[in-house]
């Protein structure tokens, strides 16, 4: 019995010939084994692990953005806060009424309760301190600071001498 074959390629110095793989017949005639390429099920299972690690993701992006909103808020909100204590020490200390200052989302002033840029309000009351460890009249500032939705409110203070000059 006589084989032909029919030569498809010119398998030259460059190209090496694979070994066959185990337990699949393998033509007399074919010099190169073919390229073997992913199964329909590898593909499957490669894309439902990029999916599950590219839905974890999706899933951290809003944490991180409330976590981010809330950190520039505490930022703002000091800058607010330093902004009204160095305008009661620029003040006379003798004269110290309550006021309500308010401010956007930047940190800078609006003029009234109503403007729509209005992300802070800031309530400054005062009160007389003398005795204990100070040997001079002085005043107490306390600070409160009420965001836009107002479910939250900080207060900070200072103690501001009567004579600041």
């Amino acid at each position: 019995m006589t084989l032909i074959c029919r030569q498809t390629r010119d398998v030259g110095k460059g190209d090496l010939a694979l070994p066959p793989r185990p337990g699949k017949f393998v033509s007399p005639c074919s010099r190169v084994a073919h390229a073997t390429a992913f199964s329909l099920i590898e593909a499957v299972i490669a894309i439902g692990i990029v999916s599950l690690a590219m839905v974890s993701l999706l899933g951290v992006i809003p944490i991180g953005l409330k976590t981010f909103r809330s950190a520039a808020a505490t930022s703002t909100e000091a800058e607010v806060v330093r902004d009204v204590v160095s305008r009661v020490l620029a003040a006379d200390a003798t004269n110290l009424v309550a006021r309500t200052y308010y401010f956007t989302d930047e940190g800078l002033p609006v003029a009234s309760a109503g403007d729509p840029q209005r992300a802070f309000t800031v309530l400054v009351s005062a009160s007389k301190v003398s005795g204990g460890l100070l040997t001079t009249n002085a005043s107490q500032v306390i600070v409160s600071v009420v965001g836009r939705t107002a479910t939250e409110t900080n207060s900070y203070f200072a103690i501001v001498p009567s004579a600041v000059r």
